[in-house]
This record gives structure tokens, C-alpha cells and sequence, in this order.
């Protein structure tokens, strides 16, 4: 159950089912339970991306303010 819980929570933040279902395959290590992860994940992305298009990563870099970044390419004055 912890296994599905924490595919399900990091599948749905990220929006990457295949990903989660890796992360949480190589600290198990137990193939039996492959199936169940696949589902999981694929649900709770599902899900995820019917709350909000975009994925928590993409959401908080939109967030981000352009004062502690970079100037965008447009944003520079040209010479």
C-alpha cells in the first residue's frame, strides 16, 4: 500500500507515470508488483491532469519571477 501511495502521489505532482512507476521500481526491486504500480500511476496522472493541465514543476517555474532568472530572450534590448 506505502508502494501505491507514494506512485500515486509522485505520478500525479509530476504528470510522468512511467517515471514514478521506475523511481519506486528500482527502490523495491519487487517485479510483483509492476502491474498494480503501472495502474496506479496511470490513474492518479489521469487525475492530475483533470485538476490541472499542467504539471507541478511547470506550475511553480510559471510562478517563478523573472527577477531571480535570466531576462527572457525577448525582454533584452537588442544592439
Amino acid at each position: 500500500m506505502i508502494l501505491l501511495a507514494m506512485t500515486g502521489y509522485f505520478a500525479g505532482a509530476v504528470q510522468a507515470p512511467l517515471t514514478a512507476v521506475i523511481i519506486v521500481m528500482e527502490m523495491s526491486r519487487d517485479l510483483a508488483t509492476l502491474l498494480p504500480l503501472m495502474l496506479t500511476a496511470l490513474l492518479a496522472s489521469n487525475v492530475a491532469r483533470l485538476v490541472s493541465p499542467h504539471s507541478l514543476c511547470h506550475a511553480l517555474a510559471e510562478a517563478f519571477p523573472y527577477s531571480h532568472r535570466e531576462e527572457p530572450p525577448e525582454a533584452r534590448p537588442t544592439p
